[in-house]
């Protein structure tokens, strides 16, 4: 029986940015993989896990509870011993993995069996007795075998750190020889479909904990209209998983040439410096690494939006120039109450007029108007106050020589062009309602496009709406659609 038993778990719980846990990673393995981007939609903004709900739900679900599962290992660094870890744990570093991936909404990874499982766990062995990283180790090397040097070739390599606390690091990817952010390039590869860990145990000194993740596993077929891979995300992120130890992000898209691209980043401040790191492939998608300047990886005190811009992008398919925003958020906080909507239809004067107001809810299902008011059963979501990146959206009554209607103007510019071109019209309410404004046609993610059309008649009228569908049926009977971009987008509803 092998007396070497190690049970770790409290290690992969450590925190990579509060600096608890001395680590550090070798070079991303290279591997220059076909930049087939065939079945990709060319969509203005990279995919994103779609709301703040289920962000939240997902770290406090999946991500916590990894750093709780404890590694077990029956072999042993002096006996040279690559051994076996418990399943438990195998799964938790692959569940970490697909945390990831969920928040830029990939699919998921499996858990690899057979081989490669043996290969990692012997390439772990060889790092932790040697105190050192490398993908190519000499025979030289103590505990050297040929399944821990077919396991270095083909794996991201950590020292100092195991288990999900590895995965963090690796998107973090800190360290100066990681400006490519290669780890993290290829734990987000989109057609990646497996991937194994192995993982040995250790203390603050000799021998340390180490890990090793089967990269280059089998594949499936690229996902459908990913629109490029950025990280931090499209989307909703916790605070807790920015690259604080790196100050690296990243976007990848395949075959695209960043030669000549460039990023500008805005905060809630303003404009934020940005500096390049030089480009490199061989590491799953072409990739843009850039570093924000004074970029504060703190607690946001509320939910807080970064808007990302890069332009001079080249190659076949691929868009010249990108926007997206990262919202960074405490996922331990719940995100602003939205309300909804309601849609209700005038048939005898064929208007729409839409209310979040449960009082006047009530009052058109009671029928206590002149004309009957019913339900179209159309609805979206909005918050009544403002927040992080909302734009104000005021109520105008139109008067009934105009049309007996109302006008829900979006942001403060429209809102008084329209006041200033129609001054007989009554500002109702300045700030009934707040959403986001697209920017070229552009909604951020985790946002719900809005539509408008309107009625073209003496008697004036808009419908708002979120279904393309809805829209067409209205254009077929005359209505005209407004907004901006390709979409013709109006504004942006949270999910």
């Amino acid at each position: 029986m092998n007396p070497y038993v190690w049970i770790a778990g409290m290690l992969a719980g450590l925190s990579l940015a509060a600096g608890t846990a001395a680590f550090e990673l070798g070079a991303p393995p290279v591997r220059h993989e076909p930049q087939d981007a065939r079945d990709w939609v060319r969509a203005p903004v990279p995919r994103a896990a779609p709301t703040r709900s289920q962000v939240a739900a997902l770290y406090t679900n999946t991500y916590l509870p990894g750093n709780a599962v404890a590694l077990v290992w029956n072999g042993s660094v002096p006996g040279c011993m690559p051994g076996t870890t418990n399943p438990e744990h195998q799964q938790a570093v692959i569940d970490r993995i697909n945390y990831y991936r969920a928040l830029v909404d990939l699919p998921p990874v499996t858990l690899l069996t057979g081989a490669p499982v043996a290969q990692s766990q012997a390439a772990a062995l060889m790092m932790s007795a040697n105190n050192a990283l490398s993908h190519t180790p000499p025979a030289s090397w103590l505990c050297f075998s040929a399944d821990g040097a077919t396991g270095a070739a083909n794996t991201n390599l950590a020292l100092g750190i195991n288990g999900p606390a590895a995965v963090d690091g690796f998107m973090t990817d800190a360290g100066a020889g990681n400006n490519a952010v290669g780890h993290r390039r290829w734990l987000l590869h989109p057609p990646r479909s497996a991937m194994a860990t192995g993982d040995v145990p250790g203390g603050n000194q000799p021998p340390r904990p180490a890990n090793a993740i089967f990269v280059f596993g089998p594949q499936n077929p690229r996902p459908a209209t990913p629109n490029g891979v950025a990280w931090p995300p499209a989307g909703f992120v916790p605070y807790q998983n920015l690259p604080a130890a790196s100050n690296r992000w990243s976007f990848s898209f395949p075959g695209a040439n960043f030669a000549a691209a460039q990023v500008t980043m805005e905060g809630p401040a303003g404009p934020i410096a940005v500096t390049l790191e030089p480009l490199a492939t061989g590491f799953g998608d072409n990739t843009i690494v850039f570093l924000p300047a004074g970029f504060d990886y703190g607690k946001p005190a509320n939910d807080t939006q970064y808007t990302v811009r890069i332009t001079g992008m080249t190659g076949s398919g691929v868009p010249p120039s990108i926007q997206y925003t990262v919202t960074v958020i405490d996922p331990a906080v719940a995100g602003a109450p939205t309300v909804a909507v309601v849609e209700f239809y005038n048939q005898s004067l064929d208007h729409y007029f839409v209310t979040w107001v449960e009082a006047e809810i009530a009052n058109l299902d009671a029928g206590n108007t002149p004309t009957r008011w019913t339900r179209t059963g159309k609805t979206l979501r909005v918050y009544t106050t403002p927040q992080a990146g909302t734009t104000p959206i005021c109520r105008i009554y139109i008067i009934p020589l105009r049309g007996d209607s109302h006008f829900y103007g979006r942001g403060v510019q429209e809102c008084g062009a329209t006041m200033a071109k129609h001054p007989d019209f009554i500002m109702e309410e300045p700030n009934f309602m707040h959403m986001f404004l697209p920017v070229a046609g552009v909604c951020p993610a985790g946002t719900v496009e809005v539509y408008r059309v309107f009625s073209n008649r003496p008697d004036a009228n808009h419908r708002y709406m979120i279904e393309v569908a809805v829209r067409t049926a209205m254009e077929a009977l005359g209505w005209l659609a407004e907004g901006d971009g390709p979409n013709l987008v109006v504004l942006c509803a949270p999910a």
